[in-house]
């Protein structure tokens, strides 16, 4: 599964970032600058996605911070980046087609009116996933506190936070649905609910980062370092037993 999600981004997907390049200069060079920016905007979307999708592959380093809430573990800034660029990037050309479309000012097929719709949908859920991210100031973050432990997925547009004492197992795979191809940190919760973090994006090596959270589930006595930079230490130096 990961071979065929690899070649479908750095294979399929800048194919179709190379067309849409090519179309929009087309356009351009042909007077119709609008219609050729939309499709260029387009490309650059495209390119952010498989270049997000190459940093995670290859270039995934977790972030860490603390403060007197708790620890906070994140994906290096450049994958945050680029998610931004390529959710941007798609929001702003589905704008342009919305806005003007309607007006005959673009020339781009419509495939029997499934474009617009496709365009709104794009503009819709683009915005309210930039607005999440922005607020909760990246892609995704694990954040763990002396109470609670949270997750964040901003492509799933998915937020939960559960109690320490809720969680009841944690482990590598979906608690119902399969999801091949990529690593996982799933605390299960009662009543068949989960909490899920795509930890590949965050680090090349999911099962330190698991075995730390796992660390902190089962010692609540050791959670004071949560607040006080220890945690990173320990995640560092990847001791997850009681000296």
């Amino acid at each position: 599964m990961r071979l065929v999600s690899n070649l479908a981004a750095f294979g399929f997907l800048p194919a179709c970032g190379i067309f849409f390049l090519w179309w929009g200069l087309a356009e351009i060079v042909d007077g119709k600058g609008l219609s050729g920016a939309i499709a260029s905007i387009f490309a650059v979307g495209i390119f952010g996605f498989s270049a997000q999708w190459a940093v995670m592959r290859w270039m995934a380093e977790p972030r860490g911070q603390f403060n007197s809430v708790g620890t906070t573990i994140r994906p290096r800034k450049l994958f945050d980046a680029l998610s931004m660029i390529w959710i941007g990037a798609a929001v702003l050309a589905a704008v342009l087609y919305v806005a003007f479309a309607p007006f005959g000012h673009v020339d781009m097929p419509t495939y029997r009116s499934s474009t617009p719709w496709m365009m709104v949908f794009i503009l819709v859920t683009g915005v309210a996933t930039l607005w999440r991210m922005i607020a909760h100031g990246g892609d995704c973050y694990l954040r763990l506190t002396p109470d609670s432990c949270e997750v964040w997925n901003g492509p799933w547009l998915a937020f939960r936070r559960a109690n320490w004492e809720d969680i009841k197992q944690i482990q590598d795979h979906p608690v119902r649905r399969k999801l091949r191809g990529r690593e996982l940190i799933v605390l299960v919760l009662p009543e068949g609910r989960s909490a899920t973090l795509l930890s590949d994006c965050v680090t090349g090596n999911s099962d330190p980062l698991r075995d730390w959270v796992r660390f902190y589930w089962q010692h609540p006595e050791c959670r004071d370092e949560l607040v006080d930079g220890r945690a990173l230490q320990r995640l560092d130096d990847k001791k997850f037993t009681r000296e």
